[in-house]
């Protein structure tokens, strides 16, 4: 089959959800079938998977709120001059977008969206109409799906929980981090916590943060790096200051080198407090052995074993987070364990295999109902 992926994340950053679109993706095409990858202009997800050899559609604006008629016009005439099969969304923007454009196309071309966060779904007309016109869903943590249920927007039976993964070979245990650490100007004694992600709300860097200032009362020879940008960067080195830590915080900004930062941990630590699914970022975090201290929030549980892979605490629980940092980065053979236990983990249960043939045996589900339903 021919399917269209849409993702309407913009250029200029990369995080889970892009990433879970280009694993997916490439998994879809080595079953033997096409795939083009669209999205609004300029986009990053379109940069790299055309490297990747992938056909993209990034004629699209994709912009907050209704989408536009034109995108809904450009977008109905793609799938229709270029056979497309089925079309598979991941946002907000592209997935309304998506369910305009195939209004009378419903028996011909399959409708699947992806729901990648835990954020509250509003139960308005308008959201029951757009859930109706979805053939099937795809979460990616079981807790996701249970929540749509709940609200009974779509039964059990046309969802679907397919994980998502780390790039194995990206993010391995093997890594020299020893360059970024004279990069960030690191002695060698000092031990590092890492939290790689968009400085946004919905991440709870305040958490983090706050934890990290009780933390250093303890504990004077240890640094925290954020990796990653966005809107409350400012916020939050103004929170550091406050609570007398500005020195001993790194604000590494956006980096595609990632994996070095995971590497360089002796823990990673991630407080999320709305939004949250499966937590790539912790995927990738156990893929180097590294163990995870995090807030339990939706998903995340299925990979932060609370004490075996790391620790997991309530969500806003500053004082939690603080006392499990302190644990692990006094017990060096402890956080061992547990890295290796966590990289165990996600490699039996977070595998591109299963990333791809859950994904095709969905479209093909989609599919072959189509077929009867206009035979």
């Amino acid at each position: 089959m021919k399917v269209l992926q849409l993702n309407m994340h913009r250029k200029g950053g990369w995080g889970g959800q892009p990433n879970r679109v280009l694993a997916e993706s490439i998994e879809v095409r080595a079953r033997g079938h096409e795939v083009v990858i669209g999205g609004p202009h300029p986009n990053e997800l379109c940069v790299r998977a055309s490297a990747q050899g992938f056909d993209v559609f990034d004629d699209l604006a994709l912009k907050t709120g209704l989408p536009s008629l034109s995108d809904v016009r450009k977008l109905r005439r793609y799938i229709l001059d270029n056979d497309i099969d089925l079309v598979h969304t991941h946002g907000s923007q592209d997935t309304w977008a998506a369910a305009l454009a195939l209004r009378g196309m419903r028996g011909n071309v399959g409708f699947v969206r992806s729901r990648h966060y835990s954020y509250r779904i509003a139960t308005h007309v308008f959201n029951r109409w757009l859930y109706g016109r979805m053939d099937h869903v795809i979460v990616v943590t079981p807790q996701v799906g249970e929540y749509i249920v709940s609200l009974e927007l779509k039964t059990a039976d046309d969802i679907t929980s397919v994980y998502s993964v780390p790039d194995f070979e990206r993010f391995r245990p093997d890594i020299d981090s020893e360059p970024l650490r004279s990069e960030l100007g690191l002695s060698p004694e000092e031990q590092v916590v890492v939290c790689a992600a968009r400085l946004a709300p919905e991440k709870g860097h305040r958490t983090l943060l706050q934890a990290f200032a009780l933390v250093r009362k303890d504990l004077s020879a240890v640094r925290l790096v954020l990796a990653g940008k966005g809107g409350e960067r400012a916020n939050l080195e103004e929170l550091a200051q406050e609570l007398g830590i500005g020195s001993s915080v790194i604000f590494a900004g956006f980096r595609t080198d990632v994996e070095k930062f995971d590497a360089l941990a002796d823990v990673f630590c991630i407080t999320p407090v709305d939004g949250e699914a499966v937590c790539t970022s912790a995927l990738e975090a156990f893929s180097t052995e590294t163990p995870v201290v995090a807030t339990d929030l939706c998903g995340v549980r299925e990979s932060v074993i609370d004490g075996e892979t790391g620790f997991l605490l309530d969500v806003g629980d500053v004082e939690g987070v603080a006392a499990a940092l302190v644990r692990l980065l006094g017990d060096g053979s402890l956080c061992r364990d547990m890295g290796k236990r966590g990289r165990e983990l996600v490699t039996l249960k977070f595998s591109v295999e299963q990333l791809g043939s859950r994904t095709v045996q969905v479209y093909e589900k989609v599919m072959s109902s189509k077929r009867v339903t206009n035979s």
